[in-house]
């Protein structure tokens, strides 16, 4: 009898295999897919692909190197937290209204422009300019390496030109930097969309460049 039930129960205890046993159940490796997936793409490969010691120190060496330029480049950076439309690089028509509120005159210099809330436009307006000028606005984190992968392989091979500069880019460069062109104002720019997307929200950046 008791021969029987051991029986019984080794039948009913699911069997696993050899696979199973080294790597675990189809749902833990499933699940640890997912929790890979979450790590960001470069983080990715260097845990999948086996390097000699050697490539490792390099590799180390890199990211020190990237550091300590980063670092260099950080003591000289202006404050995202300057990106309003009272910004000096922002020119705003100055509206002057009697007792009532009506206005009486609008003084303004090279421009006239006046602070639009994106509450106040069109969704068209500003959808328009995301699918033109940064179709990842809301899935990247300031810069877009997909983006400025995609335009350098189009200019090199003269497709089209384009900058893969993201909305969040372009609006750093018009309000804190200058028209510059060289890597180290691209780097600039790229540190400083970061920042921008931790202290803004999506919204405040797009009404932001859609103000400038």
């Amino acid at each position: 009898m008791k021969k029987n039930r051991i029986s019984t129960f080794w039948k009913k205890k699911k069997q696993y295999s050899f696979e199973d046993i080294l790597l675990g159940t189809k749902a833990q490796r499933k699940e640890r897919q997912k929790k890979f997936a979450r790590f960001p793409f470069l983080v990715r490969v260097l845990l999948t692909v086996s390097f000699s010691p050697l490539t490792w120190l390099l590799i180390a060496a890199l990211f020190l190197t990237l550091a300590v330029g980063v670092l260099y480049l950080l003591k000289d950076l202006p404050s995202p937290r300057r990106i309003t439309t009272g910004n000096e690089n922002f020119a705003v028509t100055t509206q002057i209204f009697d007792r009532n509120g009506t206005l009486l005159y609008e003084v303004f210099g090279d421009e006239n422009r006046i602070p639009i809330e994106i509450e106040t436009l069109p969704p068209y307006v500003y959808q328009a300019s995301i699918s033109i000028e940064d179709k990842n606005f809301y899935n990247h984190f300031g810069f877009d390496i997909i983006g400025i992968t995609r335009a350098l392989h189009n200019n090199l091979t003269g497709n089209t030109i384009e900058g893969g500069s993201t909305i969040t880019q372009q609006l750093v460069k018009n309000a804190l930097l200058t028209r510059e062109k060289s890597i180290q104002r691209k780097v600039k720019e790229a540190i400083l969309a970061v920042f921008t997307e931790i202290i803004y929200s999506k919204k405040e950046i797009l009404e932001m460049y859609m103000n400038y």
